[in-house]
């Protein structure tokens, strides 16, 4: 019986990620191009974006202090693959996340590297319906005076992580906390203290992936106060 209703979660939250992926792909987006050099528009494009933006960042090195998105829908932003479009957060003057999402229901992500910044390189807070694919999380130093985590969905709804890779971080290159449905494939993670973890998380799989030259591979961390089912 419990084997069976394990078996039903998984099939409902496979079925909420495809109604999730074809949904975003049906959404008829409003496309923002940028080259090199724009990194101003860039800015000014993230915090005046509207709902169903698709922000498109051709091949190239650009940097920035910070990128923020909050209480939109339908978003997508990418590049032109994860090695040609470069954003580096290296010459941050302060802490912080490189990119910061909140309150995104709908939101599709990668096709891109994003780079040392201070603090965590990609931040996803109360979102939900979430893609990210084909995301490249990098620090050039991977030490203490790197960020904490790659990867980073929490209190999230809804996630789909593949074809991910994220090397450098002092904690945790994808990390899922708090989160409820998240399927993670398909990446790799290398030279962090943890590869991936998953806290605290309901229906969450994690499969096909390799988390390899890490300090600890694979971490599972579960409170008494959630109930957890993770699947491998």
């Amino acid at each position: 019986m419990k084997r069976h209703v394990k078996n039903r979660l998984i099939m409902v939250f496979i079925g909420l990620v495809f109604w999730s992926c074809k949904n975003q792909q049906g959404t008829d987006y409003n496309v923002l191009t940028f080259g090199p050099g724009q990194e101003e528009a860039i800015e000014e494009a993230f915090l005046s974006i509207k709902d169903s933006t698709n922000i498109h960042l051709k091949a190239g090195k650009y940097r920035f202090e910070n990128l923020s998105i909050a209480q939109v829908n339908h978003i997508k932003i990418d590049g032109d693959g994860h090695d040609k479009t470069i954003v580096d957060f290296s010459g941050q003057t302060q802490g912080g996340e490189g990119i910061r999402i909140t309150d995104v229901k709908g939101l599709t992500i990668g096709n891109m590297t994003i780079r040392d910044s201070k603090g965590d390189l990609l931040k996803i807070n109360n979102s939900q319906d979430i893609i990210i694919a084909d995301l490249h999380s990098i620090w050039s130093s991977a030490d203490s005076t790197s960020g904490g985590y790659g990867i980073y969905p929490v209190l999230c709804k809804n996630v789909l992580i593949e074809n991910c890779y994220a090397e450098g971080a002092s904690d945790a290159g994808i990390y899922v906390g708090q989160t409820k449905g998240v399927v993670v494939k398909n990446c790799k993670a290398s030279k962090n203290v943890a590869g991936c973890e998953i806290e605290n998380t309901t229906d969450a799989e994690v499969y096909d992936n390799e988390f390899y030259g890490n300090t600890a591979g694979f971490l599972i961390l579960i409170y008494l106060i959630y109930r957890s089912e993770v699947v491998m």
